[in-house]
C-alpha cells in the first residue's frame, strides 16, 4: 500500500474518531540503513511512550534505538533490543519498587510472566510518524482518545471482523502500550486497547481521560470502511444527545395551569 493511501486513511480516521493528539503510524526496522534519512533521532534520553507523545502532539517523526532509552525504561527489553533472561532478571525486578502494587515477589513474577517479548536482536530501531502525512508504511497504527472515541473504534473494527465485536484486552500492572498494546498487537495481528499505565501518566503526560488502541496496518482498510458504514448508520462523535422530547418537570408544576389559563384568554381574544 502506499503512503498516500495510509495518509489518507489518516485523515478519515481523525475526521470520525476527532481525537485530541495525532493517530501515529508505528515501524520497527531490523538494520540503521532501512531507517528513512528525513526521521530524526530523539535528541536526549526519553521512555518511549514520552517520544510517542511527542510525535502524537508536536506532530513530529521520530525514531529511536537501544541507547535511547531513559535507564528504567522496559520498552527496550519487550521491543528486544535489549536482552531480557527471565530466570535471572524476574526475581530482582519483582523484588524492586517498581512492582509495588503486587501483593508478593511472587505475585510480582506472576505479573511479568504476562508480558509480551518480542523476540531479541529481531529489530534494532522503533520510529513514529503521525499518520496523516506519515514517512513511514506502519505495521501498527496508535490511537489515544476517551471511552466514547474507544467505543467508535471498536465500532468501526468490527463492522468487517468475523469474530464480532469481542475484542481480548489485557490490562497490566505497567508498561501498557509498549507490551500489552505495541509488542501483543504485533506478535498477534490482533488490535488491542490499553489503559495508560503510571509511567505514560507522569513522563509522558498522558491525561485522565485517555485511553488507547493499537491497531496492526493490515486491519486499517477495514476499519476505515467500518467508520465510514457505521457513520451512516448513525454512529458518530461526539456523539449526539436525545433531544427529540418534551421535557416536563415538576419544578414547574405551578405554571401548569397559569400558562392553560392565559392560552383559553388567548383564544377568547383572537375571537
Amino acid at each position: 500500500m502506499r503512503l498516500d493511501s495510509f495518509r489518507e486513511m489518516g485523515k478519515i480516521i481523525a475526521s470520525h474518531i476527532r481525537p485530541a493528539t495525532f493517530p501515529i503510524a508505528l515501524k520497527f526496522f531490523e538494520r540503521k540503513e532501512d531507517v528513512l534519512d528525513d526521521l530524526a533521532r530523539v535528541d536526549r534520553k526519553m521512555t518511549h511512550c514520552q517520544a510517542i507523545s511527542i510525535s502524537r502532539r508536536y506532530g513530529r517523526s521520530l525514531y529511536m534505538t537501544y541507547d535511547d532509552f531513559v535507564p528504567y525504561c522496559f520498552a527496550p527489553f519487550i521491543y528486544g533490543f535489549l536482552e531480557i533472561r527471565k530466570q535471572e532478571d524476574f526475581p530482582g525486578i519483582a523484588e524492586s519498587g517498581v512492582m509495588y502494587a503486587c501483593s508478593s515477589v511472587e505475585a510480582a513474577i506472576k505479573t511479568l510472566e504476562t508480558v509480551p517479548f518480542l523476540p531479541y536482536t529481531k529489530y534494532e530501531y522503533v520510529a513514529f510518524s503521525p499518520l496523516e502525512w506519515t514517512k513511514i508504511e506502519p505495521q501498527l497504527v496508535i490511537i489515544y482518545g476517551n471511552p466514547a472515541q474507544m467505543l467508535r473504534v471498536i465500532q468501526g473494527l468490527s463492522k468487517y471482523r468475523d469474530e464480532g465485536a469481542y475484542f481480548r484486552c489485557i490490562f497490566s500492572y505497567g508498561w501498557s502500550l509498549c507490551s500489552n498494546g505495541i509488542a501483543q498487537s504485533l506478535m498477534t495481528g490482533e488490535p488491542q486497547f490499553f489503559l495508560p499505565d503510571y509511567g505514560e501518566r507522569r513522563f509522558a503526560m498522558v491525561t485522565d481521560d485517555e485511553m488507547g488502541a493499537v491497531i496492526p496496518a493490515s486491519q486499517l482498510d477495514d476499519f476505515v470502511k467500518g467508520l465510514e458504514d457505521t457513520f451512516k448508520l448513525g454512529a458518530r462523535y461526539p456523539i449526539p444527545f436525545y433531544l427529540d422530547f418534551s421535557p416536563m418537570a415538576e419544578l414547574y408544576s405551578p405554571l401548569f395551569n397559569m400558562v392553560e389559563e392565559r392560552k383559553e384568554l388567548r383564544k377568547k381574544h383572537k375571537r
